[in-house]
């Protein structure tokens, strides 16, 4: 759980607290509990002010199929049987194997946003192996560490630049407004944008609608622009529009109720 509260807290899009003395009980190793239920997800959500819970509900790790498992244990055995072991001849590297089965639960929505198992080979490095049991211990919880941040890096939101086209012609007033919008001043090339959509040419009155939408979506406001975006193409049948739409919707899909 480390792993994944570091990489959640990485930026400031999401905050992540590891509640460290939490600990549900489990069905043994590298089993999967069933799926808790809401009312214990809202009872942990609501003493700690908590949106969502990311549970690790299974886990378990194996070095069995590794060479440096087989060296460290003859190490111990030769230590055993009374014979000093020579670690100048100590490996300095491990793969360990671990399996983790998460489950992220959306208090709000009451549903599973997510559920997904992390199984994969970690190798760890270290200069010489002080006891046998290294990788017993800090190499599991190393890899453990580094299990979590990858399951952590499949959910966490990322931030991404959109660029958005919209017309600057067809008419004086349209070229003015793609000048307030090169200075940055979107709120008078809306204002610019919404007395042109009643305009008498369908070009310009069609573009206008398109513009209106991009300046919608600028402001977040997504449900608004599609409505303007469906108004270009459907009314003034500006191709653009169409595909605008069709992203919008989709945008429209992943936008996480409040």
């Amino acid at each position: 759980m480390a792993g994944a509260e570091v990489h959640f807290n990485m930026d400031t899009i999401v905050r992540a607290t590891q509640l460290r003395e939490l600990l549900l009980p489990g069905l043994g190793a590298g089993k999967l509990n069933p799926a808790l239920s809401f009312d214990i997800v809202d009872s942990i959500c609501s003493a700690n002010n908590f949106d969502a819970l990311l549970v690790l509900e299974a886990f378990d790790s194996d070095q069995r199929n590794s060479q440096t498992s087989y060296a460290i244990s003859a190490l111990a055995n030769s230590a055993i049987n009374g014979n000093l072991p020579d670690l100048t001849n100590a490996p300095s590297w491990t793969d360990i194997y671990i399996s983790m089965n998460w489950r992220l639960y959306d208090n709000k929505r009451k549903i599973i946003l997510d559920e997904a198992i992390i199984a994969d080979r970690f190798g760890t490095d270290r200069y010489r192996y002080d006891v046998a049991d290294f990788a017993k211990r800090d190499g599991i919880q190393a890899c453990s560490y580094i299990g979590g941040r990858v399951y952590a890096s499949r959910i966490y939101p990322s931030r991404i630049r959109l660029y958005r086209d919209f017309f600057r012609r067809s008419g004086p007033e349209l070229k003015m407004a793609a000048r307030m919008m090169d200075v940055g001043d979107l709120e008078g090339a809306k204002d610019a944008w919404f007395n042109l959509t009643k305009h008498h040419k369908r070009k310009v009155a069609g573009r206008a609608c398109y513009n209106t939408a991009v300046g919608f979506e600028l402001e977040g406001d997504v449900e608004a622009a599609l409505e303007w975006c469906r108004k270009s193409f459907t009314i003034y049948r500006i191709k653009q529009a169409k595909n605008y739409a069709s992203f919008l919707m989709n945008r429209m899909n992943q936008i996480i109720p409040q």
